[in-house]
């Protein structure tokens, strides 16, 4: 991974406070334009990295003014990077809970949950140019605090996604387990095991998952 510039490092000090606390990021529940918004924003910075990419070129690519952009997402280029992490979190997971709906039990949906959300980040042309050329602006988001805020938010929809297979305390554990696993993959990728692959992902919940579910609460 690249040497963090200057520049990285201001923005991983802005985004290490953006993403401090779970109120930081915005509800799943976003506007039309907010989410126009924010792929526009990952658009440019696909293009362009971030440290190229100015709010007049996401007012740009999404058809608004700048000063709607400042008004809908408030806190500039940080702002926009916060609110486009949420923006792909909630696609990830509304990605995940459709893959799980055909489960055969827990295992299954856990395993399926790992491929669907690794293989949509493996494609994911903005933040894999952040990754390699940028990475302390996103970093802060995967590890030690920013970690809150994400887990969070998965926790808020396990019960979607593996709320029929176990309690909700359980279906709260195994996601938490999940978006460990798919992040830990993202901060440092490569291993014996593809989790793209389903098949890989069921080895590896097969050998390291341990979460049971209560007999006389599954309902497979």
């Amino acid at each position: 991974m690249s040497v963090v510039s200057a520049a990285s490092a201001e923005s991983a000090e802005s985004a290490v406070s953006a993403v401090s606390g779970a109120a930081a990021l915005l509800p799943f529940e976003t506007s039309e334009l907010t989410t126009r918004i924010c792929r526009a924003f990952l658009t440019c910075v696909a293009a362009r990295g971030l440290r190229a990419t100015s709010v007049d070129d996401v007012a740009v690519e999404a058809g608004c003014g700048r000063a709607t952009i400042y008004r809908v997402i408030p806190g500039g280029r940080t702002g926009l990077l916060v609110a486009a992490v949420d923006h792909g979190l909630a696609v990830i997971i509304g990605a995940c809970i459709d893959a799980v709906a055909e489960a055969s039990d827990l295992h299954d949906a856990v395993a399926l949950s790992i491929s669907t959300a690794t293989s949509m980040l493996a494609e994911s042309t903005a933040l894999q140019r952040l990754l390699v050329e940028e990475p302390g602006a996103i970093l802060p988001f995967l590890s030690f605090d920013g970690l809150t805020p994400v887990l969070d938010r998965v926790a808020l929809w396990s019960p979607l996604l593996f709320g029929r297979f176990v309690t909700g305390a359980q279906a709260r554990e195994a996601a938490d387990w999940v978006a460990r696993v798919v992040l830990a993959q993202l901060r440092t990728p490569g291993g014996p095991l593809d989790l793209t692959d389903p098949s890989h992902c069921r080895r590896l919940v097969g050998t390291f998952f341990c979460i049971t579910p209560e007999p006389e609460l599954s309902r497979i």
